[in-house]
């Protein structure tokens, strides 16, 4: 389509010639997946997923030197893998420290001078 004449040619399609629209076959499964990710539900997974899978991946990445695979074939890559999360969590279990278990006191009434000495006779 040519926009020569457009008045929103400016706005739309700024100093190109004409403004491209490309239109996938998949379409219909692109909609359906960027409402499940924008629903309730897709926030909440996301959130989970930021909390749990995402920092360990930043770690091994950033940390442990997994931003490369330096074998070959994929049992030697799933090998490495299983040694980079191994390691992973003996780092996490080292530095684990045990919460002090807190114990709970009831407070409880004070029984009559009367009733303990008929208890123990």
């Amino acid at each position: 389509m040519d926009c020569k004449d457009c008045p929103l040619k400016t706005s739309c399609c700024g100093k190109l010639p004409e403004k491209r629209i490309a239109i996938t076959s998949y379409r219909d499964e692109y909609e359906r997946t960027t409402s499940r990710v924008h629903s309730r539900w897709g926030r909440r997974m996301k959130r989970l997923r930021q909390a749990t899978v995402e920092p360990v991946l930043g770690t091994l990445i950033n940390h442990m030197g997994m931003r490369r695979v330096n074998t070959r074939g994929l049992e030697l890559a799933h090998k490495g893998m299983l040694l980079a999360a191994a390691a992973y969590n003996l780092q996490k279990l080292l530095h684990f420290t045990p919460k002090r278990s807190q114990t709970a006191v009831m407070a409880l009434p004070r029984p009559e001078q009367e009733v303990l000495f008929y208890l123990y006779f």
